[in-house]
């Protein structure tokens, strides 16, 4: 059950930034989505990993997210103010990400950003910003 949850928050995130940033490849962690086989992917992306979930109350289908919203890019194809917008980007339609419970399987109850942080890869020459949140969702 964790492992559904964990992947259905995933895919949802991902389609929702689709719908607001057609052209940006968004990923789930745990590989393909609804649209999309797994596949080796080549920056630029959005990964979206759900690290941690667990129940609010053992009786009830709510549960406790943490996750990050990591947007990779190559250091060789994507210049740094290129990076930048595309973090802005996805960080403005992250944030944006409302409250759903029109579907009676899943429902977003809300997402909170705890903070933003950089990292970079100097093997592979990547650049990733990490948005760090919490989540609660029900299923």
């Amino acid at each position: 059950m964790i492992t559904d949850i964990k992947r259905a928050t995933e895919i949802y995130i991902c389609d929702k930034l689709a719908a607001e940033l057609p052209t940006h490849r968004c990923v789930p962690f745990t590989g393909g989505s609804n649209t999309l086989d797994a596949d080796l992917v080549e920056p630029p992306f959005t990964v979206v990993i759900i690290s941690e979930a667990q129940r609010t109350h053992s009786t009830e289908g709510t549960w406790f997210l943490r996750g990050t919203v990591q947007v990779i890019t190559h250091a060789a194809d994507v210049g740094s103010a290129e990076h930048s917008t595309l973090v802005r980007n996805v960080y403005k339609a992250f944030g944006a990400i409302e409250s759903d419970w029109s579907n009676p399987l899943f429902s977003l109850h809300g997402i909170d950003i705890d903070k933003m942080r950089s990292a970079e890869d100097s093997e592979s020459h990547a650049h990733s910003d990490i948005i760090d949140f919490t989540a609660g969702v029900g299923g």
